[in-house]
């Protein structure tokens, strides 16, 4: 349920997310050559749609790129001509509109905004049982937003408000790290809820979440063990690859900066298809013999 109601809040960012995915994930796993042009479709979308896909946009063509390298075609290379298209047009949109060529952590202006959730003493004490928004909106007060002159300047002030922080309590970054590992793959209860409802009911548990860590653990457990099992004839398992590439790339941003479960959905969901997949083909086999 809470998988589905993600989807269909056209809100966030994370609805388009959910199911682009989960799609990325199919479309790689599909050995159809007109399938590369759909991946790079899938990328394009993705790289423009929220700057935590950087990691599975940036990386993945070239995943492909080495998997299919004995491939005799050129074909493998156009989810990389995607992605750069989706860089440039980005890029050359933001250097004409601002002066400066959005990239990597600079992909939106407001990042360093949203980097004060963790750059702050009250990061610890409330993931993720409690929203994080309330202290970002606190330290805006100490901020003079009327001298910016463009939104560069909104990126510089917090960006340096982030690395003041980070240098003078690196070991309080530190420790929050568990804690956001522990909520990716154990965490069952209702996350990011308000100070108020916090302290009149806590959080509850969401009974949705057991089913989406059970799908998570067991998938990520699944291909990691058959990777390693087969770890000589490694590249002969590109679902196995696929797969942890697309968990570990979308879980990177989120381990250094923080989750919550609306940001997790896409690997949910991909983790339960691996899942049938796995059980697909083990039912084929079985069949065949």
């Amino acid at each position: 349920p809470y998988n589905s109601s993600t989807i269909f809040t056209f809100i966030y960012a994370d609805h388009l997310t959910s199911f682009l995915v989960p799609l990325l994930f199919l479309s790689l796993i599909n050995e159809n050559k007109k399938n590369y042009f759909f991946i790079g479709f899938l990328i394009f979308f993705l790289y423009l749609t929220k700057p935590s896909m950087f990691f599975i946009c940036g990386v993945i063509p070239f995943v492909i790129i080495y998997l299919d390298w004995n491939k005799k075609n050129f074909l493998k290379f156009i989810p990389l001509f995607f992605l750069l298209t989706a860089i440039s047009i980005w890029g050359f949109y933001g250097l004409a509109k601002t002066g400066k060529f959005p990239f990597g952590k600079n992909l939106l202006s407001n990042n360093s905004f949203d980097l004060v959730g963790i750059a702050n003493p009250d990061f610890i004490k409330r993931y993720p049982h409690v929203t994080i928004d309330t202290a970002q909106q606190a330290l805006v007060y100490n901020i003079n937003t009327n001298k910016f002159e463009s939104e560069w300047d909104y990126y510089d002030a917090f960006d340096k408000m982030n690395k003041k922080y980070m240098a003078d309590n690196f070991s309080e970054y530190l420790r929050g790290i568990p804690k956001k590992i522990n909520f990716v793959f154990f965490y069952i209860y209702k996350d990011n809820i308000q100070p108020e409802e916090y302290k009149a009911i806590g959080n509850k548990i969401r009974y949705s979440s057991i089913i989406n860590r059970l799908s998570l653990n067991l998938a990520f457990l699944i291909a990691l063990y058959t990777l390693l099992k087969n770890f000589r004839n490694i590249l002969s398992f590109k679902t196995e690859i696929y797969y942890l590439a697309i968990v570990g790339l979308n879980l990177l941003p989120h381990i250094y900066a923080w989750a919550t479960n609306k940001h997790l959905v896409g690997i949910y969901i991909t983790s339960n298809l691996y899942l049938i997949f796995k059980f697909l083909s083990k039912k084929k086999v079985f069949n065949e013999t």
